[in-house]
Formats: C-alpha cells, sequence, structure tokens
C-alpha cells in the first residue's frame, strides 16, 4: 500500500478520473482501525488483513510541542545577548522607544500573515519557533557577523566602501542564510508541517518578521538620536514591514515544493530560491544606499509588484488545497462517514466555521468532536497527498500505518457527532451531521 492516486466519485470543482481509478489493492479500512481491507477497483470488497500496530511516534503523530527546552535555552540567550548589544549601541532612551515602535503594529502584520492559510493553519508552536528563532540567534548572527565584517571593510577599504559593501553584499547573505537554516531545520525535524509553498511562505513570513522586528529597534533608535524616526518609520514600519518575510519567502516557496514532491530540481529548489532571497535582498539595500529617490522606485517597481505576485501565489495555493482536501476525502464518502456536503463544508473556511459554531452550539462534546474531525480530515488529506506523490517521510512510519491511524481517528471523531438527516437526499448546504447551520 504505497500509493493511493484518488478515488471514484466527484466532489464540486474537481475533475473525476476516468475509470480504473484506484488499482485494486490492500487499503486502509475506513471501517475499522488497525486493519486494511481490499479494494477490487470498483469497490470495497469483505476482505481484510490485520495492520501492523503503531509505534509510539507513530501512535504520537508530528508532535506539536516544537520548542523545546533546549530551543527555549538557545533563544533565551541569544535573544539577551542580542538585545543587550543593541541597547548599548543606541542608549536606554532610545532603546524603549524604538522597541514599542518595533512591537505596536506586530501583531497586525502576524494577523496578516496567518490569513494567507486558514485552511490548514499551521501549528501555533512551530509558527512561535520560526518567529522566535528569526528574532533571537538570527538577529546575533547578523549582528556579529555584519559588525565583523564592517569593521575589517573600513579598516581595509575605507568607511565609504564598507558603508556600501556591508550592506549590499555582506548582510544579504549572512541575513538571508540565517533564516533559511531556521527553515531548514523545521523542514529535517518537523517535515510533515511544510506541505506545500504556501506553508513554506507562512513560516518564512514568521521567521522574517521575527528578524524585522528586533532589527527595527536597532534602525529606530539610531533614527532617534538622528531626528529621523518619524520617516524611517514610514519606511520601515509602514511602506515595507513585510521586506524581510517577502526576501526569505522565496526561499520558502522552493523548501515547500521540495517538500511536496512537486518540482523536478529537488534539491536545487531551494538553492534557488536562496539565490533569489540574496539577491532581492541586496537589491533593495543596494536602493537604500543610493537616494531616497531610488528606493522609491525599487519598492513600486520591483517590491510592490513582487508581493501583489506572492499574494495571487497564495490564493492560488489555497484554492488547490481546497480542491485536494475535497479529493483526498473520497474514501470517507465511500465509506458512509461523510458525504459530499460534508466534504465541502470542512474545505470551506466559512462553512467548516460555521459548522464548527452550530456544533459547539448543541453541546459542548459535539464542539469537540467537531474540531477534532476538522483537523484529522485536514490532515488525512495532507498525508494521502503526500503518499500519492511519493514524499511521505518514512520516520513517521509506513504510510499504512499512517493512514489506519488516521482514518481510525476520523471514524471516532464522526461517530461522536449525530448521524445525517434520514430524510431526502441533502439538495445544499442547509445541515451536515444533523446540525442547523445559520445562514452566511
Amino acid at each position: 500500500m504505497t500509493s493511493l492516486p484518488g478515488w471514484p466519485g466527484g466532489t464540486t470543482g474537481v475533475p473525476v478520473p476516468t475509470a480504473p481509478s484506484v488499482p485494486p489493492g490492500w487499503y486502509a479500512d475506513p471501517w475499522a482501525p488497525q486493519q486494511s481491507r481490499w479494494w477490487d477497483g470498483l469497490q470495497w470488497t469483505p476482505a481484510t488483513q490485520a495492520t501492523a500496530p503503531l509505534s509510539a511516534r507513530q501512535r504520537a503523530g508530528v508532535p506539536a510541542r516544537v520548542l523545546g527546552p533546549g530551543s527555549a535555552i538557545v533563544f533565551t540567550v541569544t535573544g539577551a545577548v542580542g538585545l543587550l548589544l543593541i541597547l548599548l549601541s543606541i542608549g536606554p532612551g532610545a532603546f524603549a522607544l524604538a522597541t514599542l515602535a518595533a512591537v505596536l503594529p506586530l501583531p497586525l502584520y502576524a494577523w496578516a500573515a496567518l490569513l494567507l492559510d486558514r485552511l490548514h493553519p499551521e501549528p501555533r508552536a512551530a509558527l512561535s519557533w520560526t518567529f522566535a528563532a528569526g528574532a533571537t540567534a538570527v538577529v546575533l548572527l547578523a549582528l556579529v557577523v555584519n559588525t565583523a565584517a564592517g569593521a575589517v571593510l573600513s579598516a581595509v577599504a575605507g568607511t565609504t566602501a564598507e558603508q556600501v559593501v556591508t550592506p549590499v553584499l555582506v548582510a544579504p547573505v549572512v541575513e538571508e542564510s540565517g533564516k533559511a537554516v531556521v527553515l531548514l531545520l523545521l523542514y529535517r525535524r518537523f517535515r510533515h508541517q511544510i506541505s506545500g509553498p504556501l506553508d513554506g511562505v507562512v513560516y518564512a513570513t514568521m521567521v522574517g518578521l521575527g528578524f524585522a522586528t528586533v532589527e527595527n529597534i536597532l534602525y529606530y533608535g539610531t533614527a532617534v538620536a538622528d531626528g529621523t524616526l518619524p520617516g524611517v518609520f514610514v519606511v520601515r514600519g509602514i511602506l515595507s514591514p513585510f521586506a524581510h518575510p517577502l526576501f526569505t519567502a522565496c526561499f520558502g516557496i522552493g523548501l515547500g515544493l521540495l517538500a511536496a514532491g512537486r518540482t523536478r530540481l529537488g534539491a536545487g529548489a531551494p538553492v534557488l530560491g536562496l539565490l533569489m532571497s540574496i539577491g532581492l535582498h541586496a537589491l533593495w539595500n543596494g536602493s537604500t544606499t543610493i537616494s531616497g529617490a531610488a528606493v522609491l522606485l525599487m519598492f513600486f517597481a520591483v517590491m510592490v509588484p513582487l508581493f501583489v505576485g506572492m499574494i495571487v501565489l497564495c490564493r492560488k495555493e489555497a484554492a488547490r488545497e481546497q480542491r485536494l482536501v475535497r479529493w483526498h476525502l473520497q474514501p470517507e464518502v465511500q465509506a458512509g462517514l461523510l458525504t459530499e456536503v460534508d466534504v465541502h463544508l470542512f474545505s470551506d473556511v466559512g462553512a467548516r466555521r460555521r459548522l464548527l459554531q452550530a456544533a459547539q452550539r448543541v453541546h459542548p462534546r459535539a464542539g469537540a468532536a467537531a474540531h477534532e474531525l476538522a483537523a484529522d480530515l485536514l490532515e488525512l488529506a495532507n498525508v494521502r497527498d503526500r503518499i500519492s506523490n511519493g514524499v511521505f517521510a518514512e520516520r513517521y512510519g509506513a504510510p499504512e500505518a499512517a493512514l489506519a491511524a488516521l482514518t481510525a481517528r476520523v471514524a471516532r471523531a464522526r461517530w461522536a457527532l449525530p448521524a445525517p438527516p434520514p430524510s431526502a437526499p441533502w439538495t445544499g448546504l442547509s445541515g451536515a451531521f444533523g446540525l442547523p447551520l445559520p445562514p452566511r
């Protein structure tokens, strides 16, 4: 059972494959945990066989606790040292004002970033880990290396050369490489959390926001001393708050394509993305060393179109994820656990929210079961997509074991909800699991 290419039956907006859509074979049994059932190419048969017991790691699934003690210690130490260096550089008064200016708009920026992927939100622990890594370890790396490189260049080539070479050639390489290492560590330890380019962009945005927030403290603090804080805040806090996330998103897209098995470049995809991140970062920094007019030209001619293109790409990826969820949940429709209406509800952000609210109003247990079912269905669709693309991480166990565990969890959560109305077949999105849904 190494492939799950699709299932018979159509869904709204999803093309129906020509028969035979699924080759005969043993697949995870939708009705019973810990066993497989034979699919003859057209329908389920009574033949079943036991599935190997799940290991402790498989039962636990992907760890939700990403921010462990080791990471917490590293982030605390590097963050404290980095902030101390900035404090000594700009002074206590400027540090306090600059910190307020850098942190105050952060919730708005983070909220906007998380809107990119509302269908399958990333674990908060993983998002916190990437943000913290960017705000602490990467910042300290950049402070140390950029300062050392600047001192060497100033001594060898003079102050003028240092003021150009450091921001254009040194800083982009150091900072983008540091942020890329954070995403690579996340990919290595928790590969299941990056299922495509959209996830790569989300995590790249978080590590970029973490880095930019602390970096802005240094820039704002220096601007306080120069009396130019309003202008610097407009440029960094209003015109280009997503500059660092946009740079790193190029690498995130490449890493997401690699994780999803959607590129022929293999490991070359994130390498190409890193080169684009460095190049875009260098162009932006280079414009700031020329003139204000060059900054505006770079902003409107390059940054804005790239930002709009990134939003369009994320929307297309979100629509693709929605179609994949509908496609890969067809086994549950075949098994009678879900209807086509249910699949549509769980693959639509707004409809799913109304369904979860309706379940919560019926009873807290129904609300908990609906939330659990929603999460498990999204994870199940993600696992099936990885298996069909041949990129399922073997470190999490055999594919059939993972599917068996997820289908069992889906069945348990589904049985905790009311049965569908026994009347005529549904003709629209009027309800699900016997739960009346409020109008849009």
